[in-house]
């Protein structure tokens, strides 16, 4: 088992290896970037499972490092011997990593020293807690050594086995499988680009209130320019005899309800900004309730508040219940509740100010009448900070479906594990162990922090032809 602990001498060490310590911040700066300071306490916390062959190769090598820069605290390796052919061939999968790499490493992740022990495929059978394991990396097994595991996983009814990422790396070609045992729900797809929502089919009677007080009519030019874009999208829409039923059409609708007023069109910048988010208005159902609508018809089979269910993941399950619950919300109230930040646009302050106000309220309005519901349904057994992360990121969750599809009945190992073993020997590394190593990283980051969209279900890589691709199994 590796892990990672705190030493009071560490620093002494460092210097003799001409190495310099980092403060956590500029350690881990990027990472919190990406996934958050919430993201970062679930990789530290994490218990990383690893099986291997029992000899050691590049990509091995390649991961564990990676691992360990994450501030993962807790490794556990397995080393499965495939007792023919590559079982002649004991060795330590952990060789690479003598004092000096540790050191190294240890630079740019100096929150412990490393300490490794080898755990035997028998013993683990037996000592090991497979459900503590938070992912289980599976890295370049034999055949033998895949089906002992398959086998093994099949036959142990009552163990509740974390999501397996299995990878195989030999010579130029890779391949990458996800294996889910239960549905993973993603909490935040980091979307790079995040429309925001106003409500234009369904203003609520503060918001409407808000847009009577205004009459553009009655405005000077300069006044005009200092109306936030909603606002005139709101306008030209009450204006309208029959709503537009595309962004172009609205675009002229716009220059028409400017013609009306003589005011000049393409001028303002507020203008500009109200026909660049026409199509927000245009939809018979905003972006973020569609997708949340097509994601509880994906998930209904998996929807429920029996919190006494027996789930891997604690996550999932309450994930599962809150989508239970929304459900209700919606049959009680027509749409989601409010949720995303109030975007930066061409405003005068003032006008800003009182609009933002009212769509925060709304935010918090809604939230609290969420809340309400998830008590009746689930009691305080859901922790606060997750129904407000819940309702927060709602139009960018996701799920992923357990694995249907045995990887072992669609692959073959062509030649035997020994041949296999030595494809790749440990004196020369192909360019693509690096790349894949990189690969499982990422897709582990995915699955323990639950943000970001993890790769569903099988990605294969073939140097040699410069050919790669993502598959549904």
């Amino acid at each position: 088992m590796l892990k990672v602990h705190s030493d009071r001498e560490f620093t002494n060490v460092m210097k003799q290896f001409g190495l310099t310590l980092v403060s956590e911040m500029d350690r881990y700066d990027r990472q919190l970037r990406l996934w958050g300071n919430d993201g970062q306490e679930k990789l530290k916390n994490a218990h990383i499972g690893i099986l291997t062959p029992c000899y050691p190769t590049n990509l091995i090598h390649e991961v564990l490092k990676n691992v360990l820069l994450l501030g993962v605290l807790q490794i556990t390796i397995v080393s499965m011997d495939s007792g023919e052919g590559a079982g002649t061939r004991k060795e330590d999968p952990l060789a690479f990593f003598d004092e000096k790499a540790l050191f190294g490493i240890k630079g740019l992740n100096p929150t412990g020293d490393g300490k490794k022990r080898q755990i035997d495929w028998d013993d683990a059978k037996a000592s090991v807690d497979w459900s503590a394991f938070s992912v289980i990396l599976e890295l370049d097994l034999g055949w033998k050594q895949f089906t002992a595991w398959e086998r093994f996983k099949s036959e142990a009814k009552y163990v509740n086995f974390p999501p397996s990422l299995v990878m195989l790396t030999t010579g130029r070609f890779s391949y990458y499988h996800l294996a889910l045992t239960e549905p993973h729900f993603v909490i935040n797809t980091r979307l790079e680009h995040m429309l925001p929502v106003f409500r234009f089919n369904n203003p609520w009677y503060e918001l409407r209130r808000f847009i009577d007080s205004i009459e553009p009519p009655t405005l000077s030019s300069e006044e005009f320019s200092k109306l936030p874009y909603p606002v005139i999208i709101f306008k030209v829409l009450e204006w309208c005899l029959e709503k537009p039923k595309s962004s172009k059409e609205l675009q002229e609708k716009i220059d028409l309800y400017l013609d009306s007023m003589k005011v000049p069109k393409n001028i303002d910048l507020n203008v500009i900004e109200a026909k660049r988010f026409a199509h927000l208005a245009t939809k018979i159902v905003d972006h973020k309730l569609q997708g949340t609508l097509d994601l509880l018809d994906q998930c209904k089979h998996y929807l429920s508040i029996d919190l006494k269910k027996r789930w891997y993941s604690d996550f999932n399950k309450q994930m599962a219940a809150l989508l239970y619950c929304l459900e209700k919300y919606i049959k009680r109230f027509g749409d989601i509740p409010l949720s995303g930040e109030f975007p930066d646009m061409e405003s005068g302050s003032a006008h800003y100010g009182a609009l933002k106000s009212i769509y925060d309220d709304k935010k918090l309005h809604d939230l609290k009448a969420f809340k309400e519901i998830v008590y009746k349904l689930l009691g305080d057994r859901v922790p606060d900070t997750l129904v407000e992360s819940f309702c927060n990121n709602l139009g960018f969750i996701s799920c992923l479906s357990p694995t249907t599809t045995a990887l072992d009945s669609l692959y073959e190992c062509q030649g035997s594990d020994s041949l296999m073993a030595n494809t790749a020997p440990i004196g020369y590394c192909y360019p693509n162990d690096a790349f894949m190593a990189g690969l499982i990283s990422q897709e582990m980051i995915k699955i323990v922090t639950h943000q970001y969209l993890p790769i569903n279900d099988t990605f294969k890589y073939d140097a040699f032809n410069i050919e790669s691709g993502a598959y549904k199994l």
